[in-house]
């Protein structure tokens, strides 16, 4: 009998009688075909439980009704009927839940005949659809537009390495990212603040450079004959003066000249103590240089100002002898 070349089917030929059987032969076979779904594509053996028009795609080795049908499509309309797949035929499996395509020797996931493998990513170049293997660990997928192909790259290294306030870099570094409610960041470089900055790294440096170092008090108390305060560590001293001071007294990180600085002195007295040296020039109101209120708890106030940086200071007796 004469038959189609792709699907086999078969054909009426002159005069033919019984015409009807030879037609619903090739609609049952197109049926088995077209559109072709199949149970399973793993089996190598007939299933127990089946049901009319059941399909399955016969794994390598078969067995029992299926021996000799290898990658053969097995067909169970009460009795089985085989169909022997040419290559190219696709079939949809319910239980891959994916669509095979046969190469001419055996059913291969579609996917798997692109060549894909664990890791692969799946993209269209310019002729079709391929496969771009696994890259290596820690790589990232990176991509160079429309008319490009992807590729991947050693991963950049991230990190915030400038911060805009205001329209102006602060130029800080950060690093020890990313944070999280329990991580650190650490920042390091220069704070170049305008308007007078001197570009301290630390609040304190920070705070004297801004000429606010009078807004935090720190105590001190004479251990001899010579006085040094830091200003960066609060333009409030209250002094507790045990000690006469006559050898030398120093005031460090005064902001830079230009900038007005300040150091008040809230001064109790220990005894009979006096301060008859001052800060590099100091030059005082009425032109005499204050005399300590002596007595033991006795308390003064004294304010020492620079413009210049801490090199000429103007000096202020604001109270004494205060009860």
């Amino acid at each position: 009998m004469a038959t189609t070349s792709n699907f086999d089917l078969p054909l009426l030929y002159s005069n033919q009688s019984q015409k009807e059987v030879t037609i619903n032969e090739a609609i049952t076979d197109i049926d088995r075909v077209l559109q072709m779904n199949v149970l399973d594509h793993t089996l190598a053996a007939p299933p127990v439980s089946l049901a009319a028009g059941d399909k399955y795609i016969v794994s390598v080795g078969a067995t029992g009704d299926w021996l000799g049908h290898d990658a053969d499509v097995a067909i169970y309309d009460y009795v089985w009927s085989f169909v022997t797949p040419a290559e190219g035929w696709t079939a949809y499996s319910v239980a891959g839940d994916a669509l095979y395509v046969f190469d001419g020797a055996a059913w291969t996931s579609l996917l798997d005949a692109i060549g894909a493998t664990q890791g692969s990513i799946l993209y269209r170049n310019a002729s079709g659809w391929v496969a771009l293997t696994p890259g290596a660990a820690g790589e990232v997928l990176q991509t160079g537009g429309a008319a490009a192909n992807p590729a991947w790259a050693t991963a950049a290294a991230t990190g915030v390495t400038s911060v805009d306030v205001d329209g102006g870099t602060t130029g800080i570094t950060f690093t020890g990212g990313p944070v999280t409610d329990t991580g650190t960041i650490t920042a390091s470089g220069t704070l170049a603040v305008a308007n007078g900055g001197t570009g301290a790294t630390t609040i304190a440096g920070a705070q004297a450079a801004l000429g606010v170092g009078s807004l935090t008090n720190q105590a001190v108390a004479t251990a001899g004959t010579s006085l040094a305060i830091d200003l960066a560590d609060g333009g409030h001293v209250s002094l507790d003066l045990g000690h006469s001071i006559s050898v030398a007294f120093t005031v460090t990180n005064w902001p830079a000249s230009g900038t007005f600085g300040r150091l008040m002195l809230s001064i109790t007295n220990g005894g009979a103590n006096n301060i008859s040296v001052w800060p590099g020039t100091t030059i005082w109101a009425g032109g005499a240089v204050p005399t300590i209120t002596s007595g033991n708890g006795k308390k003064d106030t004294i304010i020492l100002t620079s413009v210049d940086g801490g090199t000429n200071f103007r000096g202020y007796v604001v109270a004494q002898n205060m009860a």
